[in-house]
């Protein structure tokens, strides 16, 4: 795995286009049918640019989402976008697309093919994978057209507004702070107190060697000892590493996605 290139990380202060992605299908069993999504956003207002999705009344979850990851970088190069961060939770898109593992399906070669045509009339473009959660405005998409069987446009305010609402991309993909350096006034420092060898013969108690007190000197002087704790826990989104990872998209409504998400066996849809 290559998480820098997986899970790519941009500046606060990173200014130009993403576009998120999602796509779902239900089982032969109850029709076969699906649909894909796509949502443009303009940073670093996160300014929908085009919100879209389909209906595909033939299709299985993978190409599904293919299709709506093809569908996003089209609607970005039409909008002018030279340099492009592409977010989906489908982990075998992207990492096909990353050729990081192998693709050997026929209708999922096409695609993909299609997908580096596309991707080479950009300067630059990188990928994100973050769990569903996180990708709810596409993924409410996907789901707009799965039920209602219609492709449309979001034209309206309102559903605008919710998709922005429901959006959580920019909770994952910024750069983080957790190493920057923090500056403490000298008078709120704590010093430890450096013990000469006879010093240390006197068989002082702990409470003797670490204090408060600014005014102990030495020969040694005085050492200050600072940490940062990490102000919050890291979030999980699936970061590449040794470890299996199980992607599970059974629920009716979504259709039975199977893929595994593992480095050595994905299962092509």
């Amino acid at each position: 795995m290559y998480p820098a290139m997986f899970y790519a990380r941009l500046p606060r202060n990173y200014r130009g286009f993403v576009v998120s992605f999602d796509g779902s299908a239900k089982t032969v069993k109850y029709g076969g049918y699906g649909s894909c999504s796509w949502v443009l956003w303009s940073l670093p207002e996160w300014k929908i640019v085009i919100a879209a999705n389909t209906y595909l009344p033939s299709t299985t979850v993978n190409v599904a989402e293919y299709t709506g990851m093809n569908n996003g970088v089209k609607a970005a190069i039409a909008h002018g976008a030279e340099d492009l961060v592409i977010v989906g939770d489908s982990s075998l898109a992207i990492q096909q697309s990353l050729g990081v593992i192998a693709c050997r399906k026929e209708s999922l070669l096409t695609l993909l093919y299609i997908h580096k045509e596309l991707t080479a009339q950009l300067r630059s473009v990188k990928y994100l994978h973050v769990v569903r959660e996180y990708n709810a405005a596409a993924d409410s998409q996907a789901t707009e057209a799965l039920e209602s069987k219609v492709s449309r446009v979001v034209l309206a305010k309102p559903r605008k507004s919710e998709l922005v609402t429901l959006n959580r991309i920019q909770e994952m993909i910024y750069e983080s702070n957790e190493d920057t350096a923090e500056v403490v006034p000298r008078e709120a420092e704590h010093h430890v107190h450096v013990l000469t060898g006879s010093e240390f013969s006197q068989q002082k108690t702990f409470e003797h060697f670490v204090r408060d007190d600014t005014t102990i000197k030495n020969e040694y002087g005085n050492m200050a000892v600072m940490t940062r704790r990490q102000a919050e826990a890291k979030k999980h989104v699936r970061f590449a590493n040794e470890h299996a990872e199980v992607i599970s998209k059974s629920h009716e409504q979504r259709g039975e996605r199977g893929e595994g998400a593992n480095e050595s066996s994905f299962v092509e849809r």
